[in-house]
């Protein structure tokens, strides 16, 4: 609706679309990571949202590959985002070093 699509006449974004949508995570993204960090007081420095369509694991395979982790968890967080019957569904990934994920999941049990 944001660029003048009617509701319900699409069930796939445009480029338009996910930018916008990338936009929004940016904003949600950056809000949740700002909590992790004041609740913990480590200094989080969030990465530009990245739309991926595909499965789970070859999402985490790539990003762990490109970004040399070496970390085996993460933190999780479904994301859904409704307007009007239009659903946006997904995953937010925080991808912590092992010692700042033990500290995060510590602060915040």
């Amino acid at each position: 609706m944001l660029y003048g699509i009617e509701s319900g006449m699409t069930n796939q974004l445009d480029e338009d679309g996910e930018s916008a949508l990338r936009e929004v995570t940016n904003i949600v993204g950056s809000s949740v990571v700002n909590v992790f960090s004041e609740k913990t007081g480590i200094a989080i420095k969030p990465t530009v949202p990245t739309i991926v369509h595909d499965y789970m694991q070859s999402i985490l395979d790539s990003i762990l590959v490109v970004h040399t982790i070496v970390n085996d968890y993460a933190l999780v967080m479904d994301t859904e985002f409704y307007y009007q019957d239009d659903k946006v569904i997904g995953k937010l990934l925080i991808l912590p070093e092992t010692e700042s994920l033990k500290k995060i999941v510590k602060t915040l049990d």
